[in-house]
């Protein structure tokens, strides 16, 4: 008998599942702590809540998500 992960919850298999992200980021050719560079984006599951995302650096923000996320209320 498998366990029902989802059962009394909002999410359903094949939901689409976004976060946002943010983070500081340096290149591999700079090492410098001074140099690091802010980015933002948000992490995307393609229709299955398992490890696999897409980032897509600077797609909205939480004040205005991406046009195809689906939020949670």
């Amino acid at each position: 008998m498998s366990i029902d992960a989802f059962h009394n919850t909002s999410l359903h298999i094949g939901d689409v599942i976004s976060l946002y992200a943010k983070g500081r980021y340096r290149s591999v050719e700079d090492r410098s702590e001074e140099r690091l560079s802010p980015r933002t984006g948000f992490l995307s599951t393609l229709g299955l809540v398992d490890d696999r995302c897409i980032v897509e650096i600077g797609n909205g923000t939480p004040d205005s998500p991406p046009k195809k996320f689906r939020g949670i209320f």
